[in-house]
């Protein structure tokens, strides 16, 4: 069963091929910094805003050529550095072999996470593959994996690697070999000090010490002022136009060219007169006014006699509702009120009238309304049963009273003729001493007619 020389024989065999080895023998060319994302915000649940991932590849000059090892020491410090942090995510790893690439799905963001690697950007997949181990590295990835610049300077020294035969170190199509990835908002740049297997053969080796740089700062919003296709270092010199206008400080919405864009236009009533003008409106909308004659508050704008109603609203009228001529709508009293007479309603009635002769019992007049009453009384309204009856008071001229006849007889001093007024027998027209039938149809005969004057 054969063995492998450690890795540790290797690189440091390697130190004195780096002292001594030849400009001419060099199979790796240069370290290149590419920046493969440049974020302008959210990623996943990340805000990347301002931040650019990088890829640090190695160029080899033939596909036969082998990555083997990254070192560092006291005599060939190895540095990996940035002007601001190097973003960390929790799901990632200080080896990108150590990442399991389903991570990459379920969380995007950790897909940027910074990370140390020879060939693979996770954990190995392929026939071939293998996960890349590290000896002598702790302080190193004990800044890199805070987020902090990382150095590997130490008199042990220490490495990153993978064994010959795998198929990590083999270059890709473009004869690059992936060593790191970092995401940061800072310049980069660093130090790698790596071994190469010339054509893939461990016992023919080149060891070079090559520096790396990325990050052309300005900024790397595309949506800014003043974005630079450019710039791959964040600067924080972005600017970025107002809400709604464009980097020329023109609407980029504006219906009807007031030159306030639509997104921030204020519907409102513009109208300075009216109760609800809006100072902050752009955009006329429905105004409210006053009621005529009342301010904004509903109070009048002319009251004189502070009674609550405005002067164009009063109404003059009856105010009293005592009075035969009462308004409820009447606001205003005008003197013009009208009251009933005493005992009487507006309408002329009694009061009050038990009798109802149409006389109110506080006017009734008690007294002898017979006018054959020797008392009758004129004024009176209430018969009050004290008519007295005198007979001689109603006997006609020429005749007396006789009390045993009980009838008015005559004197004798008329001179009405035969039972005519004065005759001894009034109404004995025929002198035969009764008074009958034959008096009433001569009666009868002559009624309704006038006398003569002779």
């Amino acid at each position: 069963m054969s063995t492998r020389p450690s890795l540790k024989w290797s690189w440091m065999v390697g130190l004195c091929a780096l002292v001594g080895a030849p400009a001419a023998t060099a199979q790796v060319t240069e370290l290149i910094a590419e920046p493969v994302a440049i974020h302008e915000g959210m990623v996943g649940s990340a805000n990347l805003a301002g931040k650019t991932t990088y890829r640090i590849y190695a160029q080899l000059t033939s596909a036969e050529d082998y990555v083997t090892a990254v070192f560092g020491s006291d005599e060939f410090p190895l540095n990996i550095s940035t002007t601001t942090t190097f973003w960390q995510h929790g799901a990632g790893a200080n080896f990108a072999t150590s990442i399991n690439g389903f991570i990459y799905d379920i969380i995007p963001e950790s897909a940027y996470d910074s990370w140390l690697t020879i060939g693979l950007d996770r954990s190995p997949s392929s026939l071939g593959e293998e996960e890349v181990a590290g000896i002598g590295l702790t302080p190193l990835l004990t800044q890199f994996s805070a987020g902090l610049s990382a150095e590997l300077s130490t008199s042990t020294g220490g490495s990153w690697y993978v064994l010959p035969g795998s198929a990590n170190g083999v270059p890709d199509e473009n004869l690059r070999v992936l060593l790191a990835q970092v995401t940061t908002s800072g310049l980069v740049s660093g130090t790698f000090n790596l071994q190469v297997f010339i054509g893939g053969d461990p016992f023919n080796e080149q060891l070079a010490s090559l520096t790396f740089g990325a990050g052309i700062p300005g900024c790397t919003h595309s949506n800014a002022c003043n974005y630079d296709p450019e710039a791959t270092a964040f600067d924080g010199s972005c600017e970025f136009p107002e809400e709604g206008y464009d980097c020329n400080g023109d609407c980029l919405e504006d219906a009807d060219g007031d030159g306030i864009c639509d997104a921030l236009e204020v519907l409102g009533c513009t109208d300075e007169l009216a109760c609800d003008y809006d100072a902050t409106a752009t955009d006329s909308g429905a105004c409210e006014y006053a009621e005529e004659g009342r301010d904004c508050a509903g109070n009048c704008l002319a009251d004189a006699d502070g009674d609550g109603v405005c002067d164009g609203d009063e109404v003059l009228g009856c105010t009293d509702s005592e009075a035969c001529n009462f308004d409820a709508l009447a606001t205003e009293a005008d003197d013009s009120c009208t009251y009933p007479e005493p005992e009487l309603d507006c309408a002329g009635n009694c009061l009050v009238d038990a009798d109802l002769d149409g006389v109110c019992d506080a006017f009734e007049v008690e007294g002898c309304t017979n006018e054959l009453a020797n008392n009758y009384d004129a004024t009176a309204t209430d018969d009050d049963g004290s008519c007295s009856f005198d007979p001689s008071y109603y006997c006609g001229e020429g005749t007396v009273w006789d009390e045993a006849l009980q009838k008015c007889v005559g004197t004798g001093s008329g001179d009405g003729g035969v039972g005519g007024l004065g005759s001894p027998c009034f109404g004995d027209f025929f002198g035969d001493g009764a008074i009958g039938t034959n008096e009433l149809i001569l009666f009868l005969s002559v009624y309704d007619t006038n006398c003569s004057a002779e």
